[in-house]
């Protein structure tokens, strides 16, 4: 099975944690990043061994060394990468929020639904065990204004 190729977005905080993440998968290789500044796109190819770096989301998306994408983006950039990924048939690794409003997040919903590829929302360590424990515990504190769904928990701030 051949590794699936993935290129990075915005290549901030958020995205080189990302391509840290995606240089740790087996089955994964990070082969471009792109951002508005061209020194994170230098500093991230240096650091990961990126053969590809853009100034562009819409170039790496057509460049055709990419299966897939995450998007570390401004949150305002995402409806349109989306729409250009979903061109491109790209997977899709979104960062949180998808959008600025609700009415834009049932437009990238009409956007994906004729995708046949991967569509994801990152929700950091929500469903991660040792959050969910640390929770439990805080809802001692609490008493009564956390409420669980399965192994995640909500704050209710009154």
């Amino acid at each position: 099975m051949s590794k699936v190729r993935v290129g990075v977005a915005g290549v901030g905080a958020l995205g080189m944690m990302h391509a840290r993440h995606i240089n740790a998968i087996q089955d994964a290789e990070l082969v471009a990043v792109c951002d508005g500044m061209p020194e994170l796109v230098e500093k991230s190819k240096t650091e990961f061994d990126v053969p590809f770096g853009y100034a562009g989301f819409e170039e790496m998306a057509a460049s055709g060394k990419i299966d897939g994408v995450v998007l570390a983006t401004p949150i305002a950039t995402h409806k349109e990468q989306i729409k250009v990924a979903v061109e491109q048939k790209l997977h899709i690794f979104c960062e949180k929020p998808v959008g600025k409003t609700t009415e834009e997040c049932y437009e990238i919903q009409d956007i994906l639904a004729s995708h046949d590829k991967i569509f994801t929302v990152g929700f950091m360590r929500r469903y991660d065990p040792s959050y969910a424990e640390a929770m439990k515990k805080y809802a001692k504190v609490l008493s009564g204004n956390l409420s669980f769904s399965g192994d995640t928990a909500w704050i209710h701030m009154m």
